[in-house]
């Protein structure tokens, strides 16, 4: 009876939760807030979320429920995820930051090369960009944009496409068994490389060119520079790009000069930083793979190479 009361009441707080509205307010200095209280001496506007928009999907309250009976009946999920941590991540971490508390490299080599096959990036800099870009700018002192989603998204890695809404980082305690095969093989999941026409549409190329991409690449880089070439470092750069991240980079124009497009931006319906948009932006951003500026309990050592991350 007592687990049965126990179970109940968390049901009703997480229903609560998954309906729980977004207040938006302004403070003295004329900066808008978003949170899930409404301060008693201001006033609020209450703002809803487009989770469809986004392709981001709130747990029902019937899914809360089968958390909540594997949770007192102490049984492993059917998701097919794998319960074990990194390597190199102590058991007693924090759930929000895989990193905290490790001392020295956060990810082995064998997660750094999933991470170069599937971004180009170690995974450091893929899990840390959120953070490191928030960091940048408050060392900046550029406060009027540091809380602004729209300039974190604007000044994201271009790898970083609509494509890795949702996913976590490609590490082999977080996908099921399946997918981590795939992402070891060719830094792809096993659904992103599993429709022809999907295929063709995000990357111009075939299914099998995607997957056997990396045994191309490496002799490619053989013809290149000989033998010198077991290091993913010496042919990442031959990693298949999307035509959303090809345009988030920029495309050199035959007159001189370059054009970029963020396809992501205009998905959303953003043409500029506007604070009515920033519960819509700030559901994207933090629906993109990496540590979420919510959940940072600690400054990060973010090195030079954040720089290359400008805004438009």
């Amino acid at each position: 009876m007592i687990l049965k009361w126990i179970s109940t009441l968390f049901l009703c707080c997480m229903s609560v939760w998954v309906h729980a509205e977004i207040y938006q307010w302004k403070d003295a200095a004329g900066r808008v807030h978003y949170s899930d209280e409404a301060p008693d001496d201001t006033d609020v506007k209450t703002v809803t979320p487009n989770t469809e928009r986004l392709g981001v999907r709130l747990s029902k309250p019937d899914e809360s429920a089968a958390w909540s009976e594997q949770a007192l009946t102490n049984k492993k999920p059917s998701t097919g995820i794998l319960s074990r941590r990194p390597q190199s991540v102590p058991e007693d971490a924090s759930e929000d930051d895989l990193c905290e508390g490790v001392v020295g490299d956060c990810f082995t080599e064998q997660q750094d090369y999933v991470c170069k096959l599937r971004f180009s990036l170690p995974c450091k800099k893929i899990y840390h960009w959120k953070v490191c870009l928030q960091q940048d700018c408050e060392q900046k002192d550029i406060s009027d944009r540091c809380n602004s989603p729209f300039h974190l998204l604007d000044r994201r890695p271009p790898v970083l496409t609509g494509l890795q809404m949702g996913r976590a980082m490609p590490l082999q305690a977080l996908v099921s068994e399946r997918d981590w095969q795939c992402l070891v093989q060719h830094g792809f999941y096993c659904d992103e490389v599993a429709s022809e026409s999907i295929c063709q549409q995000r990357f111009g190329q075939s299914c099998s060119a995607l997957k056997n991409w990396a045994d191309e690449a490496r002799t490619r880089c053989r013809k290149q520079r000989g033998s010198d070439c077991n290091d993913i470092d010496s042919w990442k750069q031959f990693r298949p790009l999307s035509h959303e991240e090809r345009q988030k980079a920029g495309v050199r124009l035959a007159t001189g000069g370059s054009t970029s497009r963020d396809l992501l931006m205009e998905s959303l319906g953003v043409e500029q930083d506007n604070p009515d948009q920033y519960p819509q932006l700030q559901q994207a951003l933090e629906s993109l793979t990496g540590l979420n500026i919510r959940d940072r309990r600690r400054r990060f050592d973010c090195d030079a190479e954040w720089k290359e991350f400008k805004p438009r």
